[in-house]
Order: C-alpha cells, then structure tokens, then sequence
C-alpha cells in the first residue's frame, strides 16, 4: 500500500495520526506547507515531506506538481486533509488509476449545486469521505453524497500530549484563587455561542465565584459589549488568541462549547477532555456525540441562557460530580476518542478501500 497524504496546515491530531501511520508501517509521501508549526516538527523529526503552498482553491502550479507525483509515485490512494489539497489534487488525478479520499469536518457550509462543493467535497469522483462525526456524515448524506462512500473518523488526542504542556498560570489574567474557572476556546463568531454564555453569566449568582476565560479572536461585537457589562467586567478575561490554549483549558474547571446552529466537532472540547475537564455543550452537531450528557460534562439546549447558567452553577455547587465527570472525560479520551483508534480507523478505512469492502 502506498499513500500520498496532502496536508496544508496540519494541526496536532493530524501530527499524530501522520506518526501513527509511519509506526504502523504505512509507506506514505507526505506533503504539506512547511512554515505550519506542526509541519516543520515533523520534518525535523525525520519525515520526508514535501512543501507544497496552495495559493487558492485551484492552483495549476500545485496541481501540475501533485500529478507529477502521483504519476511517479505509483500510490494507491491519496487521503487530502483540507479543501484545497482535494480540489487540487482531484484535479491532478484526472485519468490515473489513484482512489480518492477527502475530508470534511463541519456543517453547514455546502450547497448541493454549488461549484466549489462540486469541486471538493461534494465532488462525485470521490471514493470515500472521511466525517469528523455521525452530524457531519448525515450532513453529507443530506447534500447527495452516498452514504457507502462516507466513514466517521473522529479526531482522535492523546491525554499525554498535555502533561507538561506549558501555561500561564490564570492568575496572570486577574482571576482570583479559589474561583471556579469556566473555559471557553473559539474564534469568537455569532455561531459560537459566546453571547449566549455571557448572558448566562448574568443569571448566576453576582458574587464573584464563577469567573469565565474566553481564549481567541474575537470576531463578534457583541461579545466586547457584553463584557463590559458592570455584570461581567470582574468576571469575564479575554484573552486574545494563545498559542497555549489547550494548557489554559486544562486548568480549568469546565469548559463550554454554546454553538448556535452547527459544529462537526469540536477540538477544543476534546483536547479539555483529554485534561480531566468536563464540558457544557449546546445540543447541536457533533457536540452530544463528543460529551456524554451526565457522564463526561452536561449537554443543554443551544441558545438557552437560563439552561446554560443552571449546568454551570450545578457544576460549580457539586465538585464531587464535576471531579467524576472529569475523571471519565479523561478515560473517555484515553479509549473511545484516542489518538490510536484514529490511527487504527484511518488504516482500516485504507484498506477497506484498496479491497472493494464496505468502508465501515
């Protein structure tokens, strides 16, 4: 078996299913743009990859090089991880004997006629789709692709990625000792939901317990106003974006995910997870897939001020059932959403594939 990878800006679930593959023994050529951090790591650890710098959706330049490789390369399959590494290297294959794999992480996003759809994802030359979960499969179900050419494959972490990862401590963003710390990562957009929390934070309790730290971009108005609010000001920390984001969230108490409409799922919810963090998260996408309602955090209804403000007060009121819910968050991640059944899925998914078998 021989693969052809094409990344773009790889993430470190990506990273770690490119080593698990090498160590599973997988012969693969790797490309992907090197100045990603997690790119230029792989290659000094010894992996043979190739820069590729995709400039737009279809780049000829890129394309012209992918076919040359995958002429060259004799490879059984190539396994694109982001839009434009599909469409381009769909392009390059055109009349090659090469299965074909894309990737597709969230919802919403696709039109059935829409040519960048046709071109991508929803593009009929497709062999396989891998969905990033069951909302995101029956998402593409929906938009015309067959469902025999779909695979869930979670985005698996590791729990030992964050051991001793490096933080700052969270007093440096003026939260107090002794406060019960509401995380919440995101590129902060009106379908994420940040509103929705910080009017939650207006029903609970004005005494200065519950504080919330909200890591990322913020890209919706609003959230600054709110923030503001003689209300909120002591008790919301706006962080910006921090390249240390998972450790920041693993010193947290809970973490919320309060999206709107839509969310394939969540990486910063996993990656807390991993840490032994319990989550609330809106019942939308692959949000309840990720957080086990009463087992590993609380699912509540999206948009729902007052259902979000009662998870979050039950969880600062009972440490006892948060401490449970973090301690099988952990193990939740330590079995079904590991980086290893990742790997083991994705070799799986290969090999169906090559043989003609149903790909689940």
């Amino acid at each position: 078996m021989r693969v052809l990878l094409l990344a773009r800006n790889a993430d470190l679930p990506e990273a770690g299913l490119f080593r698990g593959l090498r160590d599973a023994g997988i012969s693969f050529h790797l490309t992907g743009d090197l100045r990603s951090p997690y790119v230029a790591t792989l290659q000094k650890e010894g992996f043979n990859v190739e820069h590729i710098e995709y400039r737009s959706r279809i780049d000829f330049h890129a394309a012209l090089r992918l076919r040359r490789l995958m002429r060259t390369g004799r490879f059984d399959l190539f396994h694109a991880f982001d839009n434009r590494p599909l469409t381009n290297g769909l392009l390059a294959s055109f009349g090659l004997p090469i299965r074909k794999i894309g990737y597709c992480g969230t919802l919403g996003h696709l039109r059935r006629w829409d040519p960048a759809g046709r071109l991508s994802t929803l593009n009929p030359r497709l062999d396989a789709v891998v969905c990033l979960s069951k909302a995101v499969q029956e998402y593409l179900i929906s938009m015309g692709v067959p469902r025999r050419k779909t695979v869930v494959i979670h985005k698996g972490q590791d729990p030992a990625w964050f051991v001793a990862a490096p933080s700052a401590p969270l007093s440096a963003f003026g939260i107090p000792n002794g406060a019960f710390v509401v995380g919440c990562a995101a590129n902060m957009r009106p379908v994420k939901g940040v509103d929705v929390l910080l009017k939650a934070g207006m029903k609970l309790p004005q005494n200065g317990f519950i504080h919330f730290l909200l890591i990322g971009e913020v890209r919706d108005p609003g959230i600054s106003r709110l923030a503001a609010d003689p209300a909120l000001r002591s008790i919301v920390h706006l962080t910006g974006w921090r390249a240390d984001a998972p450790a920041l969230l693993g010193q947290c108490h809970a973490v919320a995910a309060p999206s709107l409409h839509s969310e394939g799922f969540c990486k910063a919810v996993t990656e807390a997870l991993a840490q032994g963090v319990p989550a609330v998260v809106s019942n939308v996408g692959g949000l309840p897939e990720q957080v086990l309602h009463g087992q590993t955090g609380l699912v509540v209804p999206p948009g729902d001020p007052s259902a979000l403000a009662e998870a979050i007060q039950f969880l600062a009121d009972h440490p006892d059932d948060c401490r449970r819910m973090g301690a099988a968050a952990r193990h939740s991640v330590e079995t079904r959403l590991h980086i290893r059944e990742t790997v083991a899925a994705t070799i799986r998914l290969y090999k169906n594939l090559l043989a003609g078998r149903p790909l689940e």
